[in-house]
């Protein structure tokens, strides 16, 4: 698809673009966890490390009284500066149950009861739990990028006015191109010209190279090995195996796995219910009992618990190990969910060769009979000097 390549800047004008109303459904407020006040930078880093230090220094010190007030705002202020941001917008945008939202308003009841500890721990653990999901994300699309194969930015198209060279996704149906050795296909199609070898281990797996020639059938992504051949594209780019490839890796992180929709599932009513209790706890009693202070400190912890942030964090990280791993083995997991289904897998097929082996012989041991090993070595390796066989190429 053409986003695999770099675009050629257009002469015509663009139309402006139109401002859509924000979305408050649940795939949004997952997307708005990316918010530029919670991304991976040096700053935000830097931020919420002086927060958590100044926090526990102050937290060692013990810090009561009016100094403690002063002295763990500090750390307050710091860390809740994105948290308010957050909360604005989301505010503004209609999600009046943003975790946010909820965060703040249990630092100011806690102030407000004289829990600056306590105020001030909930702002910077929230700041620091942000900070972890954004680790998370950079390393989900760091890995699926890594995965990503290297397409071709040129091809060699055959023209009334010669070989042009032009970018992929400008070719068409029925346009023929060469492909010299060294080379990756970029389009699927079918040899008109030339025999060759060709290498199709970055989509099979295999190391095994296949041969082919007038008729032959070829899927772009495979290396041409040997010699010049001379394709007719079947497909256009958007089309073509190699660039299906990409774009299944780049949206492999929009396949979740089932715990982590029924923990967004559980969240629309667990948020909520939490939320009535915390208000209903903080305000009814007090009326009767007169002992505000103690109520508002017992809301103020169910508003704390209404947060399902933890839940998300927690799976959100342990998926993205696993795909993580497996990625570092040469393992490809099309997304987090399919992690769930490797684990219920009770039978398992694979291919052999390249999969569970790496083709490439090796000499292992010599047994000459009537010569010595050398001169053995040195026969073979002058009979098979010429031969592409795999075998050859470890005598060799």
């Amino acid at each position: 698809m053409s986003k695999h390549l770099p675009q050629k800047e257009s002469r015509h004008l663009k139309a402006p673009e139109v401002k859509r109303p924000r979305r408050t459904t649940r795939e949004t407020r997952a997307a708005v966890r990316e918010h530029p006040a919670f991304d991976l930078t040096k700053k935000n880093i830097a931020v919420t490390a002086g927060a958590a230090l100044l926090f526990a220094g102050a937290l060692i010190a013990g810090f009561t009284g009016w100094l403690g007030a002063a002295v763990y705002a500090v750390p307050l202020v710091l860390a809740g500066i994105a948290v308010a941001m957050r909360a604005v917008e989301e505010a503004f945008g209609g999600n009046y149950l943003d975790e946010s939202i909820f965060v703040i308003v249990a630092s100011a009841a806690a102030y407000a009861t004289g829990q600056f500890a306590a105020g001030a721990g909930v702002m910077v653990l929230y700041r620091a739990g942000k900070l972890l999901d954004a680790a998370a994300a950079a390393l989900d699309k760091k890995m699926y990028a890594g995965m990503k194969m290297r397409l071709p930015q040129s091809i060699n198209i055959c023209g009334e006015r010669g070989i042009e060279e032009k970018q992929p996704q400008q070719a068409a149906v029925d346009d023929e191109f060469i492909v010299q050795p060294g080379e990756m296909l970029a389009l699927d199609g079918v040899v008109v010209e030339g025999m060759s070898a060709l290498d199709a281990s970055a989509l099979t797996g295999s190391a095994d190279n296949f041969t082919v020639a007038v008729g032959s059938r070829v899927m772009s992504g495979c290396i041409n090995v040997s010699a010049p051949i001379r394709v007719r594209a079947e497909k256009i780019f958007a089309d073509s195996t190699a660039s299906k490839v990409c774009d299944a890796l780049e949206g492999a992180h929009k396949f979740r796995a089932d715990l982590e929709k029924r923990i967004e599932r559980f969240a629309g009513i667990y948020t909520p219910v939490l939320v009535g209790l915390g208000l209903v706890s903080a305000v009814i009693p007090p009326i009767f009992t007169g002992a505000w202070k103690d109520w508002i400190s017992r809301g103020t912890v169910l508003l704390v618990l209404s947060g399902t942030s933890a839940l998300s964090v927690t799976a959100a990280l342990s998926y993205v190990g696993a795909v993580a791993v497996s990625a570092r083995n040469g393992i490809i997991v099309k997304g987090t969910r399919f992690v769930e289904a490797l684990a219920k897998a009770k039978t398992m097929i694979f291919n052999k060769t390249g999969t569970l082996t790496e083709g490439r012989y090796a000499v292992l041991d010599v047994v000459p009979h009537g010569v010595s090993e050398n001169e053995l070595l040195y026969a073979a390796a002058m009979a098979e000097q010429y031969s592409r066989h795999p075998i050859a190429r470890a005598i060799c």
